[in-house]
């Protein structure tokens, strides 16, 4: 059993509230980076060890007798049961992997009781103005500092990167690498499901296309007839 835990697994038995205990750990509870444990509450990056409460040693008597304890303690204060609260993470929301999955403005993060970092470095303006077509760049634009025009931060162009780019006779962009990042994503479907219809046959569906999308969605018998 893994209860209320995020990246865990692999030969993982009875984790309940933990994050990252990857490997062969077995009734923890609270524990974060932990390998090959047993019997520990509210641990951090140990490895092969047992019955150990905050990363300290315990013996078997000595163990329980606290973690029924702090439980009863946690239970009194409605934290036992839920996992790390959002104020535990120690980078804000919008500078995580999170931010591409489910985007939400300032106001929405900070209600969810999540961290916002907002942007205040200074940025040097562009000097340089790239030229329309990649033959009219010279070798000397690896030396010059860009600005993005999304986002406005700072950016190079690296010599193996300019290789690239006149190998598939493609332009110097004018995006700096995160904000192509993000241009990119928004290709991709949300991460939601609607209900929707089969354009060949009319069954109900489940699709990650929303149904503002203009491309035909077939169920999956009508998908593998259309394709085989």
């Amino acid at each position: 059993m893994v209860y209320e835990t995020a990246a865990c697994g692999n030969n993982a038995y009875n984790l309940k509230f933990c994050t990252t205990c990857t490997t062969n750990n077995s009734d923890i509870e609270y524990c974060d980076q932990c390998v090959c444990c047993k019997n520990c509450f509210g641990c951090v990056g140990l490895n092969k060890k047992s019955y150990c409460i905050f990363n300290e040693q315990y013996s078997k008597d000595d163990y329980f007798s606290n973690k029924e304890k702090l439980v009863k303690h946690m239970m009194e204060t409605k934290e036992y049961g839920e996992f790390f609260p959002a104020d535990f993470c120690p980078f804000a929301y919008n500078e995580s992997i999170a931010m591409e999955y489910f985007p939400l403005t300032e106001e929405e993060v900070l209600a969810r009781g999540f961290k916002w970092l907002n942007d205040n470095a200074t940025y040097n303006p562009q000097t340089y103005k790239i030229p329309g077509g990649i033959s009219d760049v010279p070798d000397s634009v690896v030396d010059e500092v860009l600005a993005c025009t999304s986002c406005k931060k700072n950016y190079r162009i690296t010599s193996n990167e300019l290789k690239f780019y006149r190998h598939l006779s493609l332009p110097i962009p004018f995006f700096c690498a995160n904000c192509r990042h993000l241009r990119r994503l928004k290709s991709k479907n949300p991460k939601n499901f609607w209900e929707r219809t089969c354009d060949k046959c009319g069954k109900n569906i489940m699709t990650t296309f929303p149904p503002e999308s203009k491309c035909p969605i077939y169920c999956e018998e009508c998908y593998n007839h259309y394709v085989a």
